[in-house]
């Protein structure tokens, strides 16, 4: 259990929900922890070597955005969402062949909606 008896840590609240569940408020506090985490295929790291090379599926008009960003959240390999160095975060509305990354878009969405919550 985390620090306050009795209440479970970040780990623990995403794992309670199942595979294929998602706690947003927890979500929402890896985030802003700029934490690195696996959820089956979306993950989230700040490791330059990722960041600067790794792009997937997103549209080329994207590339530039994301090598400025310190920590990104990642749809297999495709960057989904990331916050730049200035702090803003970033989202575009793109479309993906993989219906498990439009979920995936999804629960950032509404983890990026209750961040200032956490």
């Amino acid at each position: 259990m985390g620090e306050k008896q009795g209440t479970p840590t970040i780990g623990e609240r995403l794992t309670a929900y199942g595979r294929s569940a998602c706690n947003f408020y927890a979500l929402a506090e890896r985030l802003k922890a700029r934490s690195e985490w696996h959820m089956g295929t979306m993950w989230a790291t700040s490791d330059l070597s990722y960041i600067s090379n790794e792009y997937g599926e997103l549209s080329p008009e994207w590339h530039r955005n994301v090598m400025h960003a310190d920590y990104v959240v990642y749809s297999y390999w495709t960057p989904i969402a990331w916050r730049n160095r200035n702090g803003a975060w970033v989202q575009p509305e793109l479309t993906y062949s993989s219906q498990t990354t439009t979920k995936h878009q999804g629960k950032i969405a509404v983890a990026l909606s209750v961040i200032h919550k956490v």
